[in-house]
């Protein structure tokens, strides 16, 4: 598939400016309302921009000066985590979403970085799962499955907390 998209003249680029925030949100939204999938809010992604600096990339797979699929990633130590993004509708025959990931995988390589971390999957056979599909694409790249602890937030302050909720949401 990553042929497939070289083929069709799918480039990879980086644009973590105001406009690269844009269009991550508008294709991320586009995935989310598509797959049924929460959404986060435009501060959510500012703020994890202006936090981690020059660790927080986003990237973009485009064809012809259309953005077809986005990822942002952070740089941590040696790992990359890809953390949000999704694909449009539009174009799916040329295959971005892999020349995207495969390009941004070789880019954190040439940075230090020793694994690209997908960020979570379903469990496998659970095919109703809510990311069933984004999880058969994520291995369909390979890799190794670990099984870590789940993130669970402990709750001190009530009203403090649903301020936060409601920040990000």
């Amino acid at each position: 598939n990553v042929g497939v998209a070289r083929r069709h003249g799918v480039t990879v680029l980086e644009d973590s400016s105001k406009a690269g925030l844009d269009a991550l949100l508008a294709i991320r939204n586009d995935t989310a309302k598509r797959r049924d999938l929460n959404r986060k809010s435009r501060r959510y992604f500012a703020d994890i921009l202006r936090e981690f600096g020059p660790r927080a990339q986003l990237f973009f797979a485009e064809l012809a000066g259309q953005r077809l699929a986005s990822a942002l990633v952070l740089r941590f130590g040696d790992r990359a985590t890809y953390l949000y993004g999704g694909s449009l509708q539009a174009r799916r025959e040329v295959m971005a979403p892999y020349l995207l990931h495969h390009e941004i995988m070789n880019r954190m390589a040439a940075k230090g970085c020793a694994a690209y971390d997908f960020w979570g999957v379903a469990p496998p056979g659970q095919a109703d799962h809510e990311w069933a599909r984004i999880s058969e694409f994520k291995r369909k790249f390979g890799g190794i499955e670990l099984g870590l602890v789940p993130v669970l937030d402990h709750v001190y302050d009530r009203q403090a907390y649903e301020r936060y909720i409601q920040s990000v949401g």
